[in-house]
């Protein structure tokens, strides 16, 4: 789910038609995450957040919004 996003609104849109696909291909309406080859920030959020919960490091998973729109990001304890 990495690499650059040149244009939101092309992503998003990218983002929904793809998973419009794929809740009706696995007639569900919940995607795994090992299913997705590409994310929102939220979804890229919370993909780190579940690795680092199974390796054991300190992460939270935390709302924001960005110039108006809703994103996600994570904080990681490094260190003491």
């Amino acid at each position: 789910m990495g690499g650059p996003v040149g244009d939101p609104d092309m992503m998003l849109l990218s983002w929904r038609t793809f998973s419009y696909k794929l809740k009706a291909t696995l007639g569900s309406m919940v995607l795994s995450l090992g299913s997705l080859k590409f994310g929102m920030t939220r979804l890229r959020a919370l993909l780190l957040k579940v690795l680092a919960d199974s390796v054991g490091i300190p992460c939270c998973l935390v709302k924001v919004k960005q110039y108006t729109r809703s994103a996600a990001m994570n904080f990681i304890k490094i260190g003491g």
